[in-house]
């Protein structure tokens, strides 16, 4: 009876090998055992893909590009008939401001924030969605794990409820197999419930909550070495992000609106306003641009402190599957109680968890960091 035992708890060490195959396309699926619901295999460029179709924040973006290029029209159309005019700076500074085309490089910024934006609302809906779809990708894990962890547990109790109506085990190893049935199943109505949860809030960023779809992810979460050069990264993020060039164009346009005021006296507030304006932009700009090279360091750093957490968790998930092994022989030979064994099986679960969730936490601090170095979330 031991040895069958054995060969059953032997099945949890095939718990983190879930081979999946990769799709180029979503395909579509009918089961059989669920009326009216699809099946969707689903790659994350897939779902990125479909995130973007017909996004509402897209649509949104798209309407205030045209209405940006129509201030463009409408601010050379306003300054038209005032081109040649002369005007008395004192006293109509504002109109002096459209006769010198200052209107018309606010609807030009407008315009050029407006097509960056559509960038930055493209890398957010993608991080947004890599981060869900990974998140179901390992629930589906977890509940898989668990799924095998309660027959594992259900087979133990079975052999000990047996052992012990024959005066063979004592009553501490009984209540700790029925204890640890117990948590198995519980563990596993946890993650099947977590697991929903992660498949509703994908299903709501690709915009199909409303169907009877059922999601089946095909890519793994991958953990290759991601090695970079933060100094450079940060160099790019300050030439590429969407925040930064917002700053970056307020402040330009704040010093045009300064320069304009020269025309004026010191003792003018309209030319004080203009000149503070300006010294606020270009604060703002120059602060958030050094926080921001702050910030990339710090999340290549999260990087590099993601990577050592896997790995030491990777390590601390061998050594619990032989000491399982251990456990299971010295079970075998008489060595130990159950107890002890059913020990090695709960802390060999728990490491796998631990190993799952630190791999995720390490493939979303790079996707995190290559969104932030581009045009930020």
């Amino acid at each position: 009876m031991k040895k069958k035992v054995s060969i059953l708890i032997a099945m949890l060490i095939l718990v983190c090998s879930f081979p999946i195959a990769y799709a180029t396309e979503p395909t579509i699926q009918n089961e059989q055992n669920s009326a009216s619901e699809e099946v969707y295999d689903l790659s994350l460029a897939d779902a990125i893909e479909m995130a973007f179709a017909d996004n509402e924040r897209l649509l949104a973006n798209e309407q205030k590009q045209i209405a940006a290029e129509i201030s463009i029209d409408s601010a050379y159309l306003s300054r038209k008939p005032y081109k040649k005019a002369v005007v008395n700076v004192t006293s109509n500074f504002e109109l002096y401001c459209l006769k010198e085309g200052y209107y018309i490089k606010t609807a030009q910024m407008s315009q050029r924030l407006a097509i960056a934006e559509e960038d930055k609302i493209r890398s957010s809906i993608a991080y947004g969605v890599t981060e869900a779809y990974y998140n179901l990708v390992l629930m589906k894990k977890l509940t898989n794990a668990a799924q095998n962890a309660v027959s594992l547990a259900n087979t133990n109790k079975a052999i000990v409820d047996e052992q012990y109506s024959l005066g063979l085990l004592s009553a501490l190893d009984y209540e700790n197999a029925s204890l640890a049935s117990i948590l198995a199943k519980s563990n596993l109505d946890s993650y099947v419930m977590n697991e929903a949860i992660a498949e509703e809030n994908l299903k709501i960023l690709l915009n199909i909550d409303d169907k009877n779809i059922r999601i089946n992810p095909t890519d793994e979460i991958e953990c290759e070495e991601f090695v970079s050069d933060s100094t450079k990264d940060a160099q790019l993020a300050s030439e590429s992000r969407y925040d930064l060039n917002a700053l970056k164009e307020s402040m330009d346009l704040a010093y045009e609106y300064f320069d304009l005021s020269s025309v004026l006296t010191e003792n003018s507030a309209t030319y004080n306003s203009a000149y503070s304006s300006y010294l606020d932009a270009k604060y703002n700009y120059n602060y958030a641009l050094k926080m921001t090279k702050l910030s990339v360091q710090s999340m290549y750093n999260a990087i590099l402190s993601a990577r050592d957490k896997m790995d030491i968790s990777e390590m601390q998930y061998n050594i619990k599957r032989k000491e399982y092994n251990a456990a299971k022989l010295k079970y075998e030979l008489g060595v130990i109680a159950n107890v002890e064994l059913t020990k090695a099986i709960n802390d060999l679960y728990d490491a796998q968890v631990s190993y799952a969730n630190a791999k995720l936490t390490y493939r979303m601090a790079i996707e995190k960091y290559k969104y932030e170095i581009t045009t930020g979330l």
